[in-house]
């Protein structure tokens, strides 16, 4: 897969270079695929020049139809973009691991670890800072076209990159999401 895109991480494009991005897919025995995805270009707002990347690694294994794994890493640079170290390149990279347990009835459990580590302070805005999450993931499927999932999710880091309901700085941050899915 191979892409030219207005820009990433933006809802709005907010200069008038293009990003580039690739995906390849192997698979190297039935139950293993890795994915290797690359994007990149220029990214901060009226400035054409500053080259943002990332590279991210994928790999799945599904142990049976009831159980399977993932495994995330990204790695990421700006150039010349760093708030920790003004001038310098700003970096950042995170890893992720995933499980999900199917069951022979429409219920299903999702599993996720990660953690990200902003070096040039860049992706959070605040400075370098790490943050931990875990998730959990229940879901239940009613026919084969409508999904209904629910998702807890525990924040922690290192800075205080979360803001409570009185507009105050903390650490970690507790979330629920629910969502309902018609696939077609």
């Amino acid at each position: 897969m191979a892409m030219v895109v207005n820009g990433w991480d933006d809802a709005i494009d907010n200069n008038a270079s293009k990003s580039v991005g690739a995906q390849v897919m192997l698979k190297p025995v039935d139950p293993l695929a890795l994915y290797v995805n690359y994007i990149g270009g220029p990214e901060n707002a009226d400035d054409n020049h500053s080259v943002r990347q990332v590279l991210d690694l994928v790999g799945t294994l599904t142990v049976n139809p009831m159980f399977s794994l993932g495994v995330n890493a990204d790695f990421g640079t700006e150039s010349g973009t760093s708030l920790v170290t003004p001038g310098d390149d700003a970096t950042w990279n995170g890893v992720a691991g995933y499980a999900k347990i199917s069951t022979t009835s429409p219920f299903s459990l999702g599993l996720r670890a990660e953690t990200f580590k902003d070096n040039g302070g860049t992706r959070l805005g605040i400075g370098e800072a790490r943050v931990n999450e875990f998730t959990v993931t229940p879901a239940f499927k009613f026919g084969s076209n409508f999904v209904v999932r629910a998702e807890g999710r525990y924040d922690a880091s290192d800075s205080a990159p979360f803001v409570d309901d009185k507009g105050i700085a903390k650490k970690n941050q507790a979330t629920i999401g629910l969502n309902a899915i018609w696939v077609y």
